[in-house]
C-alpha cells in the first residue's frame, strides 16, 4: 500500500499516510463482482489497461499519464539493473554492495539478482498483462493505493493521495503504481515508509530493504 509518510502491512498492500492500519479480507463476492464495467484505456502490444467506468473521465486521463510515467521508470530501472553504475541500488537497496561481484558473499549476489530479475518481470507486466484501476473500497484521507497481491489480478485501487501526488519526483502518481507492482510480482512488504527509514534498511538492512516496496519506488524515481 502507498501513502504519504506510511504505508500499511496487512492482507492488502499498498500506500498509506499517518500510521498502520489493518483492512479486513476481502469477501469473494465482492472480488467477483467489483469493476464488472471496467473499460480498456490504453491499448498496447499485449496488454492493456483497464479504467474503471466509476472512475471520472477527467481522471481517467490522469491514471493514463501514471500509467506512461510508470512505464518508463520500469524501463530505465530494469536497464540500471542491467548496467554497471550500481550507485542506486546501493542507495536504495544495499549501501554495501560491491560492484565487483566477486568480492562479494553469495547472499548479497543473490539480492542483487533478485532485484534486477524483478525489474525486467515488472517493466514486463506494461507489455503482456492486463493491469486494472478502481477506486478505493473505502476512503481514507491519508491512502494512496493499496492491492491484493495474492490474487494475481494486477488491480490496483486509488485512494485520496493518488490523485494530490506530484506528477514526478519522489511519492508520485507513477511511483505510486510501481510500488503496488512491486506488491505484486516481486511480493514485497511494507516494513517502512518514507525515504530516510528506506535508505537506513539500505544501509543496516539490505535483506528487508530488496523486500520493501519503498525502496523500489524510489530506486525508480531516482531519488
Amino acid at each position: 500500500m502507498h501513502t504519504y509518510a506510511e504505508k500499511t502491512d496487512k492482507i492488502a498492500s499498498g500506500k498509506n499516510f499517518l500510521q498502520r492500519k489493518e483492512m479486513m479480507p476481502r469477501p469473494l463476492d465482492i472480488a467477483n463482482k467489483k469493476e464488472q464495467g471496467a473499460s480498456p484505456v490504453i491499448q498496447r502490444k499485449e496488454g492493456h489497461v483497464d479504467i474503471s467506468k466509476h472512475i471520472p473521465e477527467a481522471r481517467k486521463l490522469v491514471v493514463q499519464k501514471a500509467v506512461t510515467d510508470a512505464e518508463k521508470m520500469a524501463d530505465r530501472a530494469q536497464k540500471t539493473m542491467g548496467g554497471t553504475d550500481h550507485h542506486l541500488y546501493k542507495k536504495w537497496y544495499d549501501n554495501k554492495f560491491n560492484d565487483d561481484k566477486s568480492k562479494n558473499d553469495q547472499k548479497t549476489n543473490e539480492r542483487f539478482d533478485f532485484v534486477k530479475k524483478h525489474w525486467v518481470k515488472i517493466y514486463s507486466i506494461f507489455k503482456s498483462r492486463n493491469i486494472h484501476f478502481a477506486n478505493t473500497e473505502k476512503r481514507h484521507d491519508d491512502w494512496y493505493a493499496y492491492v491484493y497481491p495474492k490474487d494475481n489480478q494486477y488491480k490496483i485501487y486509488l485512494d485520496t493521495q493518488f490523485w494530490l501526488a506530484k506528477n514526478k519526483g519522489g511519492d508520485s502518481k507513477g511511483g505510486t503504481i510501481l510500488h503496488e507492482l512491486a506488491h505484486e510480482e516481486a511480493q514485497t512488504e511494507d516494513h517502512v515508509y518514507k525515504m530516510e527509514p528506506a535508505k537506513n534498511l539500505a544501509t543496516n538492512s539490505p535483506a528487508l530493504a530488496v523486500t520493501n516496496s519503498d525502496n523500489w519506488e524510489y530506486f525508480a524515481e531516482r531519488q
